[in-house]
């Protein structure tokens, strides 16, 4: 009774000035909030995708850092060479754990990846290019020209480093002196499949 009083005098109270005071917060008052909402996401969203695995779930370290546990060696094993998997237009970097290691210590930012260069003029599918393309997309490491299985026509292809930190770019607006804007759809190999098994996998000249 008496607690329940007291609320009611604080309400009628209360003046316009006090219920339109704005209280501020920082991350730092709901980390474990968030950190909570974000483990619950990925872990149901990962365990769909990756076909629901036995006894699968997820510890969050922070700074975008999860751990992911498995019951079946043969599950870990079938998502361990699925790599690079898509998760929110990101890349999810998969490191086998070690436990001698701190998982702080592992490397996961950068991954090396292929990307094929689609809607290219023929007059533009050259090396020179496909570097200028790939510098945009991250440190370059070679380029080449592919063969397309029953085509006469070859693909263009760059392979980077990606910063899987950032989201994946879909495409990339290029123009040369004649000022003619050219929009070039970006596919990752080993990420988003579409054509990838139209692809040969020998380089041509």
């Amino acid at each position: 009774m008496a607690a329940h009083a007291v609320g009611r005098i604080h309400a009628t109270n209360a003046t316009v000035t006090d219920e339109e005071t704005v209280l501020l917060f920082n991350d730092e008052d709901i980390k474990d909030g968030i950190e909570k909402c974000s483990r619950r996401t990925i872990e149901a969203a990962l365990y769909a995708i990756w076909s629901q695995p036995i006894g699968f779930k997820v510890i969050d370290h922070g700074g975008d850092l999860f751990q992911f546990f498995f019951d079946n060696e043969t599950d870990l094993i079938r998502i361990e060479r699925g790599a690079h998997w898509l998760f929110k237009n990101y890349i999810l970097n998969l490191r086998r754990w070690n436990e001698d290691l701190e998982i702080k210590d592992e490397e996961f930012a950068m991954v090396p990846t292929w990307v094929q260069l689609w809607r290219l003029p023929k007059q533009c599918k050259t090396r020179n290019l496909g570097s200028k393309v790939g510098e945009t997309l991250g440190s370059m490491l070679e380029t080449d020209l592919f063969s397309i299985r029953g085509k006469e026509d070859r693909l263009l292809k760059a392979k980077v480093m990606l910063d899987i930190t950032k989201p994946l770019r879909r495409s990339i607006k290029i123009s040369g002196n004649n000022q003619k804007v050219v929009e070039v759809n970006l596919k990752y190999e080993c990420i988003v499949r579409n054509c990838q098994q139209n692809l040969e996998d020998t380089a041509v000249g």
